[in-house]
Parts: structure tokens; C-alpha cells; sequence
């Protein structure tokens, strides 16, 4: 199965909360982490040294689209995913990205 998390912005709270999980659920063989604005030198070593397969993109529907073709998969959001999510002060959670 196939891991596919997007974001506009990709920090070492969503790095960390995607590692928990893909330990947790050991039944993703691949990972893919969508984002659009470039990412700072510790997080793409992070993700480097992870494995995870990292696509920088302007299109996110287009983009999903295709990953999605790919076979089985399950697409996350990651402002309401692992660490971030824990850290809302609110409460609240977003249904859909509302900046892309």
C-alpha cells in the first residue's frame, strides 16, 4: 500500500508524525510526501534518511491524481496528521486545505 501525505509546507513535526505512523502501520510499502514550497536542509536530510520519496509541486490535483493511479493507496492531509494535529491550540481540524 501506498503512503501519500500532502502539505504546502513540509516541517520535522510532519516528518516525525509520518515515521510513528509508518512504524505503527507496517502495511505501507512506499511513501510519498507532496509539497510546494522548498524545503529547509533539515527536513529534506530527515527525509533523506527515511526514504521517502519527495515531490515538489505546483499542480497538487494533477499530481495526487496520478499517485493515485499507482495502485492502493491512502491519501492524508498532514495539517490534521500525527504531531501537527496534537499541537492545534484550537481544536480545530480543517476538512480540506484551504490555501492551495
Amino acid at each position: 500500500m501506498i503512503f501519500i501525505g500532502y502539505r504546502r509546507e513540509i516541517g520535522r513535526d510532519d516528518v516525525e508524525g509520518i515515521s510513528e505512523f509508518i512504524e505503527k502501520n507496517k502495511e505501507f510499502t512506499e511513501v510519498y510526501i507532496v509539497y510546494k514550497e522548498p524545503l529547509t536542509k533539515v527536513v529534506r536530510e530527515l527525509l533523506k534518511d527515511k526514504n521517502f520519496h519527495l515531490i515538489q509541486t505546483d499542480n497538487l490535483r494533477k499530481t495526487l491524481r496520478e499517485l493515485k493511479a499507482k495502485g492502493k493507496n491512502k491519501t492524508f492531509f498532514l495539517d490534521e496528521f500525527g504531531r501537527r494535529k496534537l499541537g492545534n491550540p484550537c481544536g480545530r481540524n480543517l476538512s480540506r486545505p484551504q490555501y492551495w
